[in-house]
């Protein structure tokens, strides 16, 4: 799900948290993922918003939708989070993601899932190939 960012953006941060949380109590055994969308928003905003993923009790808290072509999602953005998540939920990278390398750099920086569009993947393999 994207986390509701009209209530974030307002700083309606118990409100966020408690519809995480209510989504959760209806999907108790289902792997809960938590759209950021931190192409959209400053470090601070990025922290607090794991913040509540943790408190919302998400297995995972994800980049970007994917939705934003010019605004894709970065090392520096999974840097951020992982620092912020400290282990305590795990970070999925999605958006503007084209190459191995930066695959391997967002791994090292903590992610442990990746999202990508099917051309992004035949792409890369392809390159990969040559």
């Amino acid at each position: 799900m994207v986390i509701n960012l009209t209530a974030f953006r307002s700083h309606e941060f118990s409100y966020v948290k408690e519809e995480l949380l209510a989504i959760r109590e209806q999907v108790p055994s289902a792997i809960f993922k938590v759209i950021i969308e931190a192409p959209q928003l400053t470090e601070q905003e990025i922290c607090q918003a794991v913040d509540l993923c943790v408190e919302g009790r998400a297995d995972y808290v994800k980049t970007s939708t994917g939705w934003y072509p010019g605004c894709p999602s970065t090392v520096e953005q999974v840097r951020i989070m992982s620092r912020e998540a400290a282990g305590r939920i795990q970070i999925k990278a999605a958006g503007g993601i084209r190459s191995l390398e930066t695959i391997q750099e967002m791994q090292k920086a903590g992610c442990s899932r990746f999202g990508m569009g099917m051309r992004s993947v035949q792409n890369l393999i392809k390159s990969i190939y040559k």
